[in-house]
């Protein structure tokens, strides 16, 4: 079970100091204060997420004790320990996990402390399950919107005449984009460096819808902005070399496990093509990038490299 934080409020008892220690043992953060006082001092300054009290009676601050553990962690697991006929009213009247009533055996004490633990962890991976089943709801409907994009801009550019397919890089589709995405390069901490700054605007401007090409950095980013993770720095960088236009996009951070990388070669040219081996492994975001590139006569390249991964965007130039 993984470790968790524990508050024993004690009468005293020894029974309960030794529970408190053998927890400690297993690995949880256990408090164990046989004032009053004291426990609320440490419910104000830390959260609990399991409470444990031994209740001598129907005490006059047993009642602002309990209610007190509930307004401080209001989450927290409950177990309350009592002679059933010295119980105060207040404590059949609060949302309790656990009564356990005294004289009993101290092995089934352990075994419902521990039930109720497990109960957590439990708690805490279904928890775990849904933000994961979340965040992969919030991937697919992005990659859902992602394809209608591409699907609906080749339609498009089946429409349109050959002279719309032409766009600047910078202004047309790189500055656009990191508008765009600006506030989740800032949340992930995304030191970003922009080479196309220094771009003279005369030589910028190559074959491909704006439209679509933007489909095709964004997704370049996003996945900079998942792969690199929190606090990577984000390298946008050109070529040109007559007469293609080379984007590239640097992120340092964790290169993807070799199961999940896609295999694009590093000598394909752009136009050419090796069968659909390759493609195979691309990811869906990157296949249809390089479909719509080559559409355009260019490509896509992927290239991992010590301390982060390269993508290279090839197009034409205009």
């Amino acid at each position: 079970m993984r470790p968790e934080d524990i508050l024993i409020i004690n009468d005293g008892s020894h029974f309960l100091k030794t529970i408190g220690l053998i927890l400690a043992q297993k690995g949880n953060r256990t408090c164990v204060t046989d004032s009053h006082s004291e426990a609320l001092a440490e419910l104000t300054k830390k959260y609990f997420r399991l409470v444990i009290v031994k209740l001598p009676g129907k005490t006059a601050d047993s009642p602002a004790l309990l209610n007190a553990v509930k307004e401080l962690n209001p989450e927290a697991r409950l177990i309350i320990l009592g002679e059933d006929a010295h119980l105060p009213v207040e404590a059949f009247q609060l949302a309790v996990d656990d009564y356990i009533l005294l004289p009993c055996r101290p092995v089934e004490v352990w075994r419902r402390i521990t039930s109720c633990l497990k109960a957590l962890a439990q708690g805490q991976l279904d928890a775990d399950v849904e933000r994961l089943l979340e965040d992969a709801g919030k991937q697919a409907d992005w990659l859902e919107a992602l394809l209608a994009g591409f699907l609906r801009q080749a339609f498009l550019c089946q429409e349109s005449d050959a002279e719309t397919d032409i766009c600047h890089i910078r202004e047309d589709v790189v500055a656009p984009v990191l508008d765009e995405l600006w506030d989740d390069l800032q949340k992930h901490g995304v030191t970003l460096e922009n080479h196309l700054d220094f771009l003279p605007s005369h030589l910028g401007t190559v074959k491909g819808d704006k439209a679509a090409l933007r489909s095709v950095f964004r997704n370049l980013i996003n996945n900079a902005i998942q792969y690199g993770g929190k606090g990577c720095s984000l390298k946008i960088d050109y070529e040109r070399s007559e007469p293609f236009f080379r984007l590239q996009v640097f992120n340092s951070g964790p290169v993807p496990p070799k199961k999940s990388r896609p295999t694009l070669s590093l000598s394909l040219p752009p136009g050419n093509d090796q069968g659909n081996g390759g493609a195979r492994s691309l990811g869906l975001g990157l296949r249809l990038s390089r479909e719509v590139l080559r559409s355009y006569g260019g490509d896509i390249r992927y290239e991992p490299q010590l301390g982060g991964t390269k993508v290279q965007v090839v197009l034409p130039m205009s």
